[in-house]
């Protein structure tokens, strides 16, 4: 499990003071398995970053059917897109968010405000880095969405294909 002043300071180097900043604007949450942390159309104002257990972000189509999207938790195999349960394009772009949040093993969580992370931003450049990082968070988080979208498309046109070609032996078309 990595904590999130180690992950910080794999980026950045910290003394005490300067973490003691984050932990003035970082709360502690207990969540317990089956709780929504939130739901579609509410928009972000908070990152979280997962101490420990296990969340889902889903969505759900027109039709009323919940899709996993996304795992968050934090063990070794986690990679940065994990560490971080949030809707970066609702808390970026102050839009409603597209997705829910619900928690699947009992979790420990860290918050923060986007409001307080940009005024510690602003007050001290070094942790612009941690910005960029989330940045980069998202990108990789949006990246695979992109893909997914793009790897569904050219299935369902392989199947479109193949379902033509199949009449068209059969002699249907």
């Amino acid at each position: 499990m990595t904590t999130l002043r180690a992950f910080i300071s794999q980026q950045i180097d910290l003394s005490d003071e300067e973490w003691a900043l984050w932990e003035d604007i970082i709360k502690i949450k207990h969540f317990k398995k089956g709780e929504q942390i939130t739901f579609k159309d509410n928009i972000w104002t908070d990152f979280i970053f997962v101490n420990s257990g296990l969340i889902r972000s889903y969505i759900i189509n027109n039709e009323g059917k919940d899709h996993t999207w996304q795992f968050n938790f934090n063990t070794e195999e986690s990679l940065l897109e994990h560490f971080f349960a949030v809707d970066y394009a609702s808390i970026v772009q102050n839009i409603p968010s597209c997705r829910g949040f619900e928690v699947l093993e009992d979790s420990e969580v860290l918050i923060y405000s986007k409001k307080d992370f940009y005024e510690l931003c602003e007050e001290h450049k070094k942790y612009e880095r941690i910005g960029r990082l989330i940045a980069q968070a998202a990108y990789l988080v949006i990246k695979n969405i992109k893909g997914t979208i793009m790897i569904n498309h050219i299935l369902k046109s392989v199947a479109v294909t193949s379902l033509i070609l199949g009449s068209l032996q059969a002699g249907e078309i």
